[in-house]
């Protein structure tokens, strides 16, 4: 029976791959020997360009196929649309709106310059820059300097995490979601995406307190939350995202729920 299963996962992946890639036998074939994958070229013309530190196929299938930020049922992406991505890493959800709506409006913000430099190459590959800006900064609680990091998977690094002595680090500057706001010079925003690695409860808190209120320039939150950094985290977003919106839900994406999605909308 798990022979059979394997057999029916390979197969539900060359059909994904095949629907979604124009280079999908090289892709698949890479995939098949545990290889690093090639440029994602998809059907429709766009490119992703990715590295080793990049978990790329599980990174597509959450953007693209799952549609883990855009459900139908939650957000259709316009061509005259704005979002706000915080935390957008090399580019894969900006390159997802593009593909559904081109010429929709995308703020990354990006602050860990080797995941940026990707970040900025699927923008300049796919001459997106007119539509797409990237922000060198990490959006967080206050306006300043942190250190973050250095994952050893692109997109995981955490303020939180644990720290030895001797871990590498970057400092990056950072700036509150207003302040974002501000950059991005927009009074209306469709949909504010924010997968930052546990620092997602600091943005909202911070961002509760400013004056005048920003949330109604925001019509749509879509978060990562993140229990096994910040426990009791997804709970606390909840409660503070439910004064703002009027629907609110949550679902976990791992089986011990350590992990999950949050929406909130009007």
């Amino acid at each position: 029976m798990e022979w059979i299963r394997g057999k029916l996962r390979a197969l539900r992946t060359l059909s994904t791959q095949a629907r979604h890639f124009s280079n999908w036998k090289e892709v698949y074939a890479a995939f098949r020997r545990g290889q690093p994958l090639p440029t994602l070229q998809l059907r429709g013309g766009l490119t992703l360009e990715h590295g080793p530190s990049d978990d790329i196929w599980s990174l597509f299938h959450e953007i693209f196929v799952e549609r883990c930020y855009a459900s139908p049922d939650f957000y259709v992406p316009q061509k005259e649309h704005c979002v706000l991505d915080c935390g957008a890493n090399i580019g894969t959800f900006a390159l997802y709106l593009q593909s559904v709506a081109p010429g929709i409006r995308v703020h990354c913000f990006e602050p860990a310059s080797d995941t940026r430099s990707r970040l900025e190459r699927n923008i300049g590959a796919n001459h997106l820059e007119k539509y797409v800006t990237i922000h060198p900064f990490a959006v967080f609680d206050h306006e300043g300097e942190l250190e973050l990091p250095k994952a050893t998977f692109a997109g995981s690094a955490s303020v939180f995490g644990e720290k030895t002595t001797g871990d590498a680090v970057e400092k990056v500057r950072c700036i509150t979601l207003a302040e974002a706001l501000e950059q991005c010079k927009t009074s209306h925003v469709d949909l504010l995406k924010v997968d930052v690695e546990g620092a997602e409860l600091e943005i909202l808190v911070n961002a509760d307190s400013v004056s005048p209120p920003i949330w109604p320039k925001i019509q749509r939150v879509v978060m990562e939350y993140h229990e096994a950094i910040r426990p009791g985290c997804r709970q606390r977003i909840v409660k503070l995202l439910e004064r703002h919106y009027a629907k609110v839900q949550s679902w976990p994406v791992t089986p011990a729920g350590e992990l999950g999605i949050i929406q909130a909308s009007r």
